[in-house]
């Protein structure tokens, strides 16, 4: 079962289970934590009002953030055994669970990461609504007989942007919608594979960036949902998605990076749309200011 087969586990309700317990490292019972998280005085006036802690609960240990042991609930040894429980093992705990860089032995999850990749190959032109169901936009890049990533109503197409925009993937509009942004993901990923000053051409800065994400160009998961698209949507090979080109630029707007068109270079396009084109062949890595 895809984590975004359940509204009520929203990212944030998961993360306060994982924080509760992070503070208590002998562990907790369920009843505890219920109280803890959902007291039951707000249960006045509601038809189930265990059911949001019991998915949200389950959705943690499908996420193998917490487990059983005997009659308490407890971190698992990821995060258990990290010096102290913040936003950033949070996050690659989550990471090495829905989107891993090697296939997984159980695909539980695999859905999401597919689900990431195909909305990353959207134009960040034409922003996607949230309650309305993906399944046709998806059939109808990459064929009817595939599958559509767990994204077969709104309900799930819903789920899916929450866990999408705190992974850093998306960006939400006013207009109750979303649009394919890893600014924020591509900010938290390139540390792990570049140093200070570290400079690439842009075919070994992709192939790094595989090496840590299977979602963006050149990436496991990115190259099979890409290698279903029909010719008329499909992604040239020497051309870079919208959603990189864009996610790129920002970051260079900010400071972090350096990107460089040498002449005498291979280069890639990045692709702005109706803007005009950019040449890109080298990626610098300047880092976060101190």
């Amino acid at each position: 079962m895809s984590i975004i087969g359940s509204m009520e586990a929203t990212p944030s309700r998961v993360r306060l289970l994982v924080s509760v317990l992070s503070e208590r490292t002998s562990g907790e019972t369920p009843e505890r934590l219920l109280a803890f998280c959902s007291p039951k005085p707000l249960w006045r006036n509601v038809a189930e009002p265990t059911v949001i802690f019991r998915q949200t609960l389950k959705a943690a240990k499908d996420l193998r953030l917490i487990e059983e042991e005997g009659d308490k609930l407890r971190l698992t040894s990821s995060l258990s055994s990290r010096r102290e429980f913040t936003e950033a093992t949070f996050l690659a705990s989550l990471e090495a669970v829905l989107l891993p860089v090697s296939a997984p032995d159980d695909d539980g999850e695999a859905a999401f990461a597919r689900a990431i990749a195909w909305f990353l190959m959207q134009s960040v032109k034409l922003p996607l609504q949230f309650g309305v169901t993906k399944k046709d936009d998806i059939q109808k890049q990459l064929g009817d007989e595939g599958d559509v990533y767990d994204l077969t109503n709104k309900d799930r197409w819903n789920a899916f942007t929450y866990w999408c925009r705190y992974l850093g993937f998306g960006e939400a509009l006013a207009a109750r919608s979303m649009v394919p942004d890893p600014t924020v993901a591509l900010r938290r990923l390139l540390p792990r594979v570049f140093s200070k000053g570290q400079e690439a051409p842009i075919g070994t800065f992709l192939q790094s960036l595989a090496s840590v994400s299977p979602v963006f160009e050149e990436g496991r998961v990115r190259s099979e949902v890409e290698g279903r698209c029909r010719p008329a949507f499909a992604r040239q090979p020497q051309r870079l998605s919208q959603s990189t080109s864009f996610a790129l630029i920002r970051l260079e707007q900010l400071g972090l990076i350096h990107l460089d068109a040498r002449a005498d270079a291979q280069a890639m396009v990045m692709d702005f749309g109706a803007d005009a084109p950019r040449r890109l062949s080298r990626v610098i890595y300047k880092g976060e200011r101190a």
